[in-house]
């Protein structure tokens, strides 16, 4: 077993620790976050030494602050966590260093995380849409029963009998799930508002929880903030209200980075099956 690869069996076994904490509590501990950034750092200060190669930090700050800004983004678009934007940091660090190739580890993780994460994102709806069938009744038949979503779903339907052009069909994929969630933009609006926004008692709110509405607590106003309540936001809400607040949930991604290093560990390249499928 190489060290790269203890390494990543560490950050595994927190990744690990980290899903735990997501499904159960809905926040991941800055502990675990901030522990897969350092070893990331440490790894390859480390590397550097080792290799006698002042390359391997210049990528590595390359890939930390690229990746710092892609995820400060998404995080202040409530795309995802910060817990999420503080695994990605650590994990682009750790596998930062010339892409020359398409074995290259960080290509191998990113390909599979985005497989990974559309896979899981749309397992997770569907399960909480049948869990929430009763409320959701009607946007789901707007959905499945609309003419326009029929026609999308029968086009490919016939593409998939007439042609076997792998590439072909998943550009269609893509373009029909596209047109299929602008035309039913109002239906899916009404889905989040029913499956991922809660009346949350005040006791079960954590930090980073976007509020819907502007609230007072104690005489002070508490706003709805790109990133999220703060940890003084939630430290008085828990001490002084007493009703409930209202707040938007979102997936539980953390598992998602932990199963795409899974595969990066059992060397399941799925950037070079992809290319395989569409070059032949």
């Amino acid at each position: 077993m190489t060290f790269i690869e203890i390494i990543l069996i560490i950050v595994i076994f927190l990744m690990f620790i980290g899903t735990i904490f997501d499904f159960i509590k809905r926040e991941v501990p800055d502990t675990i976050s901030y522990s897969i950034i350092g070893i990331s750092i440490l790894f390859k200060i480390f590397e550097s030494f080792y290799y006698k190669d002042i390359y391997i930090i210049f990528y590595a700050a390359l890939f930390g602050i690229i990746s710092f800004s892609i995820c400060y983004y998404l995080t202040y678009k409530n795309i995802w966590g910060g817990a999420d934007s503080k695994f990605l940091i650590g994990i682009c660090i750790l596998l930062s260093g010339p892409i020359n190739n398409i074995e290259h580890l960080f290509l191998n993780y990113i390909t599979s995380f985005f497989i990974i994460g559309f896979i899981f994102s749309t397992l997770y709806l569907i399960i909480k849409s049948i869990i929430y069938y009763k409320k959701i009744k009607k946007e789901i038949q707007s959905i499945f029963f609309n003419k326009i979503n029929i026609a999308f779903i029968l086009i490919l339907i016939l593409t998939l009998i007439f042609t076997q052009k792998i590439e072909f069909i998943f550009l269609l994929i893509m373009i029909l799930a596209l047109l299929i969630l602008i035309f039913n933009k109002n239906n899916f609006e009404n889905l989040e508002k029913k499956i991922f926004i809660k009346n949350a008692n005040p006791k079960t709110i954590t930090e980073g929880d976007i509020l819907i509405n502007s609230i007072t607590v104690n005489n002070k106003t508490i706003n709805n903030k790109p990133m999220g309540l703060s940890y003084n936001d939630v430290k008085l809400i828990k001490k002084h209200s007493k009703n409930k607040i209202l707040i938007r949930w979102g997936i539980p991604f953390i598992p998602v980075f932990l199963i795409s290093f899974i595969f990066l560990l059992t060397k399941i390249n799925l950037l070079k099956i992809i290319i395989y499928f569409l070059i032949f």
